[in-house]
């Protein structure tokens, strides 16, 4: 048997180690992370920029939205896994599913007639907006009154559609 000095040693070096293959694991995970967030999905498949014309295109379909009107909107539309081939015309854009508002993340769908080809591009929404809002704590019973609200600026992406916007 060696020396309890000896002991001690080896075990601060596997402690050691375990810790390192700890932050390279964390590392990992946070590129990962940021790889999703930048709408590189998979690290393993290589990605495509869509040409800047059918970007612009899902960008003026999405914002010209009836449920974006008088809001402003931060539009990101996400890249593709393949290149496109050629299409003889302007491929055609549309959104993927119906959708009462456009809002947060969806996808759209970019095809060609001839020859035939279709893709499904990701796109993610902010919405900013008036959001009614209390100008203080308000207990529980209190009657409303306007001066006890007042309408500010937020991201209202993830608000329910009948969110008041008015005080009035």
């Amino acid at each position: 048997m060696g020396s309890p000095g000896k002991f001690l040693i080896y075990l601060a070096i596997g402690l050691a180690g375990l810790m390192l293959l700890s932050q390279i694991a964390q590392a990992q995970r946070a590129l990962e992370a940021s790889r999703y967030e930048q709408g590189s999905g998979s690290a393993a498949a290589p990605e495509e920029d869509l040409p800047a014309e059918i970007v612009e295109r899902i960008i003026k379909m999405v914002r010209s939205h009836p449920s974006l009107s008088g809001l402003k909107a931060e539009v990101r539309v996400g890249r593709i896994r393949q290149r496109l081939a050629d299409c003889p015309v302007a491929p055609e854009v549309a959104f993927a599913a119906p959708k009462a508002r456009p809002w947060g993340s969806f996808s759209v769908v970019v095809r060609c007639a001839k020859p035939f080809w279709g893709v499904t591009v990701s796109v993610q929404t902010r919405v900013f907006g008036p959001q009614v809002v209390a100008k203080r704590y308000l207990a529980q019973g209190t009657r409303l009154k306007a001066e006890d609200l007042e309408a500010v600026s937020t991201d209202i992406t993830r608000t329910p559609a009948d969110l008041a916007r008015s005080v009035e």
